[in-house]
């Protein structure tokens, strides 16, 4: 069986220091600068690649992402070239 694994990722956005300009995330980003890792609403956040991420079971990591960008985000995912499914039939 075969698969396609792609990713394009165009950095020209500073994505952590976007969401610490947030005042809900304010407070995360510094304690995750000086900690590495901080526990906030019984969640546990870290820093990765730029981004800032929440930490969950298991380790799995993901991209903490501003509600602004969101929408975009999701259409690019759904709606872009590589938008969809790729399945046996297709």
């Amino acid at each position: 069986m075969d698969s396609v694994v792609f990713l394009v990722q165009e950095k020209t956005e500073d994505w952590f220091e976007m969401i610490k300009e947030d005042e809900k995330w304010r407070d995360v980003c510094d304690n995750v600068e000086k900690d590495g890792r901080t526990l906030h609403e019984k969640s546990i956040f870290g820093f990765k690649s730029g981004c800032l991420v929440k930490i969950e079971s298991f380790g799995r990591e993901r991209k903490v992402v501003l509600v602004e960008k969101r929408k975009a985000l999701w259409e690019e995912v759904h709606c872009g070239q590589l938008g969809g499914h790729f399945g046996a039939k297709n």
